[in-house]
């Protein structure tokens, strides 16, 4: 692992922490829908206490940092 290397793997690691630690919320209103009550840090859901974590999005922002991050640690990787 070179210094290029080294360096997208901690800041695609902060980044993947952020996201955990400050996840997005969702009220679900039962026949009125699912309304996006916003970001906020992961003890004090958004805007109420009703609120959930959106899982749906949540898996999706992990999985394209994820890829985004593996592809450029894979091209930056030295060639031999």
């Amino acid at each position: 692992m070179n210094k290029k290397q080294k360096i997208i793997l901690f800041i695609f690691a902060f980044i993947l922490l952020a996201v955990l630690l400050f996840p997005p919320f969702h009220l679900n209103k039962g026949d009125e829908g699912d309304y996006n009550t916003g970001y906020a840090f992961i003890l004090m859901p958004a805007k109420n206490d009703l609120s959930m974590i959106d899982a749906k999005s949540l898996f999706l922002q992990y999985l394209f940092i994820v890829t985004i991050g593996g592809a450029l640690f894979l091209a930056f990787k030295d060639k031999q």
